[in-house]
């Protein structure tokens, strides 16, 4: 082990798996990162980004169905082993409070009462994925996602076709009773709607407007002569 002379170099130069010596733990974390860098490259390994002390502090991603997730009933993380899913509400609870619903017939969760007739015990390995919607569990994405489109999404997009169905119906309907409106608004008079009977024709049109005042003006279609009175 060399003394500690400048953070660029390493301070373990032999390509071996370093372990925490005396120089390393009174040395600033940079110049450790820079030993581990170091023998890691020299075993063959790449560092392609530089390590910060953010990063050893950061904990790991988890992957997809392996969080970590707590009892609805309890408020405690749920332990891999001592998992339970309620039938027929799909719930994912702890033993303990899987027992205790199974005991009782029914459970309170979610902010709603549900009803336990069977428990489903849980492998430890066993990923499990939630639904966001009902807070369902399922053992895998496929049928979660299939849960929530079936379940959710297409009830929700055909009660939006309902709705615009009804809205389209109240508009036709407002429509045509606004066109009424109009209507009686703008017809003629109920005294210019008497019309002189025959007054389409051209022998009733002279005849309603006789000079002479004769009777066969008041005759519908008369073939008299206004000179013959």
């Amino acid at each position: 082990v060399l003394p500690q002379q400048s953070s660029a170099r390493p301070l373990c130069t032999e390509p071996k798996i370093h372990r925490i010596c005396q120089p390393c733990l009174a040395a600033p974390a940079d110049t450790v990162l820079d030993a581990l860098r170091f023998t890691f490259a020299a075993m063959g390994g790449s560092s392609r980004e530089p390590l910060r002390v953010d990063d050893l502090a950061r904990p790991p991603e988890a992957e997809p169905g392996k969080e970590v997730m707590f009892c609805p009933i309890l408020g405690l993380p749920i332990v891999p082993a001592l998992r339970v899913r309620t039938l027929p509400g799909f719930h994912l609870l702890s033993l303990d409070a899987g027992k205790e619903a199974l005991a009782r017939g029914s459970y309170t969760a979610f902010g709603g009462r549900f009803v336990c007739q069977n428990l489903e015990y849980l492998h430890p390995d066993d990923k499990v994925f939630i639904c966001a919607e009902d807070n369902k569990a399922f053992l895998n994405e496929m049928s979660m996602r299939y849960h929530r489109y079936i379940g959710h999404e297409l009830k929700d997009r055909k009660a939006e076709r309902k709705r615009l169905r009804e809205r389209a119906e109240e508009l036709k309907i407002r429509r045509a009773a606004q066109a009424a409106h109009r209507q009686q608004l703008g017809g003629p008079p109920a005294a210019a709607a008497q019309e002189v009977p025959g007054a389409g024709t051209t022998l009733g049109a002279v005849a309603a407007e006789d000079p002479y005042g004769g009777a066969a003006a008041a005759v519908p279609g008369a073939t008299t002569s206004p000179l013959a009175a």
